[in-house]
């Protein structure tokens, strides 16, 4: 039996670490998502999806451990160099490459996730 999923009890460790767990766990799943090659959708959009795609996830990303990590500035600090981790691993693909509006993009959700969390704490 794994001891972090069971019910808590004085031996259980805390939920924190169960909610850092599991965001890990869906890190090491979609990392490698965003190092594959995609097929191209052929639709236009004035839309910039992409960046808004990653604006979405990092907002997500930054959310989440916001909940399991008491020192916040580490979190968005955490997000805002994954993303660049992630930019630069696409460089040194054929098929993808680094883009600073991406990096921004991953930058400003992180941020939204950051100003949310604050101002749903005051509340």
């Amino acid at each position: 039996m794994i001891l972090w999923l069971t019910p808590m009890t004085k031996t259980t460790k805390h939920p924190n670490l169960v909610w850092r767990r599991i965001g890990l766990a869906i890190l090491a799943v979609i990392t490698p998502i965003f190092l594959i090659k995609l097929p191209s959708s052929g639709v236009s959009s004035d839309l910039p999806l992409d960046k808004i795609i990653h604006l979405f996830f990092h907002f997500t990303l930054c959310a989440w451990f916001l909940i399991g990590f008491e020192k916040k500035k580490h979190v968005f600090i955490f997000s805002a160099l994954y993303g660049l981790a992630i930019e630069i691993a696409q460089s040194f693909t054929d098929y993808r490459s680094f883009e600073l509006a991406d990096l921004v993009a991953n930058i400003l959700g992180a941020s939204l996730a950051l100003v949310v969390f604050k101002y749903l704490l005051r509340r």
